[in-house]
């Protein structure tokens, strides 16, 4: 997709900046980077949620211990070993705003993915409690109503932080407000 000149001489701060951006927070830190492998190390806590005979031979359904890969069902997340619902959650974006700089901090969940829709290019760094953001518009149009969605496990998922927008020419929106829905 090309942009005019003058559109895209307007966005060329904001590219540098997110460039800059993506480039400062290193390497991308997938989901399971962080997370301790427990295979080996046997389970000594009380489990009251789970009858571990209704699971037997059900690996990566709901309530029930992860596949040896760490993986499940879709629509369910490994989390602490146990299969549990994945919650999505959308970003909602100033009108007037063409690209965004979002750090979110996770609460009661874990942000797993991040995932931006046609005509928005964006990139996520997850190093917890905190997980950055950077969304731009391929367009000089208002981000869409899903444009990017959180995808994580738990009550709530996360919370923003810092926010920080700017316009078509590259100007900080001030005041501006970003939240999860």
């Amino acid at each position: 997709m090309s942009l005019p000149q003058s559109e895209s001489r307007s966005l060329m701060p904001l590219l540098a900046a997110l460039a800059l951006a993506i480039g400062a927070c290193g390497e991308d830190a997938k989901p399971a980077s962080d997370t301790t492998d427990t295979a080996d190390t046997p389970d000594t806590s009380p489990d009251t949620t789970n009858d571990t005979a209704s699971c037997e031979g059900r690996a990566g359904v709901a309530d029930c211990p992860c596949r040896t890969d760490r993986t499940c069902d879709t629509g369910l997340a490994c989390v602490d070993g146990v299969c549990v619902a994945e919650v999505t959650t959308g970003l909602v974006l100033p009108a007037g705003a063409r690209g965004c700089e979002v750090l979110l901090v996770e609460g009661g969940g874990r942000v797993g993915e991040v995932r931006f829709a046609a005509g928005v290019r964006g990139t996520f760094v997850r190093e917890a409690p905190r997980v950055a953001i950077a969304v731009i518009r391929e367009s000089d149009a208002d981000f869409p109503s899903g444009a990017v969605e959180v995808l994580g496990t738990g009550s709530p998922v996360a919370t923003v932080a810092e926010a920080r927008c700017v316009d078509a020419a590259g100007a900080v929106i001030p005041n501006a407000v970003v939240t999860l829905r």
